[in-house]
């Protein structure tokens, strides 16, 4: 018999973040008003990625052992991905002209197709969170997740402010491997999920605090 907390609020929210996901991609808004689409899918729904992330940090980096496991999972998950998607690389011609380095970089850094993006990028986030936590510790480590996610802002929803300074635009640019906008604001959510151990230091405070609220079911 074993006890799982279930953290029914996270497990709302995934539905939620899901659709707002889907919403990026839809527009649903966009036949009725440009500017209540607007709103949804470039303000509200923008919470979506970056709550997955902080999920996967949230479950993988509390418990043992959980890192290489949620790793080769992922890293499956990836490689099936890559599998099923060749013919249609094929098609479009994806891996035409390219070199060894541009090839490394589409399948370790943008995703062989446009949104495949995701895994390679909470894997390396997941990789940065922990080496953060080895060498520094938790105040180490959000304040330099917190830098890198300002740096990922200044690459992504904020470029257009930061293009107005070319030695912050240079400064922005030299963090991304990659000319395509997709690779920048890969390392923007990436750079993200390096604050999921803000999660940690929370929940720890709340156990300090009080006893956990969150439903127990036995198996």
């Amino acid at each position: 018999m074993s006890t799982r907390t279930v953290y029914s609020g996270i497990d709302v929210f995934r539905l939620v973040a899901a659709l707002l996901v889907v919403a990026i991609h839809t527009s649903p808004l966009a036949s009725i008003s440009a500017d209540a689409d607007f709103l949804l899918t470039r303000v509200l729904a923008r919470l979506g990625v970056p709550f997955f992330f902080m999920a996967s940090g949230f479950f993988v980096l509390e418990r043992r052992g959980a890192v290489t496991r949620f790793l080769k999972r992922t890293a499956l998950l990836y490689l099936a991905a890559i599998v099923l998607y060749l013919p249609v690389n094929g098609y479009m011609g994806s891996f035409r002209g390219l070199s060894l380095r541009d090839l490394a970089q589409l399948v370790l850094v943008d995703g062989t197709l446009y949104h495949l993006w995701y895994l390679p990028a909470v894997m390396t986030g997941v990789l940065i969170a922990v080496a953060l936590l080895r060498l520094g510790g938790l105040r180490a480590a959000l304040i330099v997740a917190a830098l890198l996610y300002l740096i990922g802002l200044g690459g992504d929803s904020y470029y257009g402010l930061v293009a107005q300074c070319p030695a912050l635009e240079d400064f922005t640019r030299s963090f991304s491997k990659s000319a395509t906008t997709r690779a920048t604001a890969s390392f923007s959510r990436r750079s993200f999920s390096c604050s999921a151990p803000a999660v940690r230091v929370i929940r720890a405070a709340n156990h300090r605090r009080a006893p956990s609220v969150s439903s127990s079911r036995c198996f």
